[in-house]
């Protein structure tokens, strides 16, 4: 009996270690899971991009833990200082979602709307190379894997970085599904990364 504990034990610690090496490997090709970075090095990478579309837009994953993709359309009719509404029409899901805007953010933004000076609140924040056109993923990321102080990452890292410091730090998983816009748990949950702090933390409590 207790030779089987042990083994289910030794079974479900490799699992977790798998978990762990795998949350921090690189996406190759489209295949694997983007790289997790702590708060800090968040902050180091995008300190380490020029004032940029490309910084703000970083910035604004850091603080939403938005999908690149949807937050790159934003318009600035779509933002009041409190929230970014991403519309159904830009989202993964195909439902309107809110994003909050905390003081942080809400300064870059603000500073970049005086930066950028729009015509209209119709434009898009996030400005492409050509006229009415937003930034595109693949700009985004290369301009990341030009200025990472970290090796090649990929844009979803902020995503799978945020909403995994927000599991770290507590926050009820059903909160964390509402802001990342995943339809259930379950499909959050293949985001969130284990660091080798949470696997001495649930060691720690047998």
């Amino acid at each position: 009996m207790v030779n089987q504990q042990l083994d289910c034990y030794s079974c479900w610690l490799n699992t977790l270690l798998i978990t762990f090496n795998n949350s921090n490997a690189m996406t190759l090709n489209g295949y694997g899971s983007a790289r997790i970075l702590y708060p800090d090095e968040l902050d180091e990478l995008i300190d380490s991009i020029p004032y940029s579309s490309h910084k703000v837009l970083a910035t604004l994953l850091r603080f939403t833990g938005a999908r690149c993709t949807e937050a790159a359309k934003s318009k600035w009719k779509n933002y009041n200082g409190r929230i970014l509404m991403l519309p159904k029409t830009d989202t993964k899901t195909d439902r309107s979602r809110p994003l909050p805007i905390c003081n942080k953010l809400k300064l870059e933004l603000d500073l970049w709307k005086q930066h950028t000076k729009p015509e209209s609140d119709e434009e898009f924040i996030f400005k492409g190379r050509f006229p009415n056109s937003h930034l595109k993923r693949q700009s985004f990321d290369k301009a990341l894997r030009k200025y990472s102080p970290f090796g090649d990452i990929a844009t979803h890292t902020f995503r799978r970085s945020v909403l995994t410091e927000m599991k770290r730090q507590g926050i009820p998983l059903d909160v964390i599904c509402k802001i990342s816009g995943h339809s259930n748990i379950r499909t959050l949950e293949f985001y969130l990364g284990v660091s080798e702090q949470d696997l001495h933390a649930a060691v720690g409590v047998l």
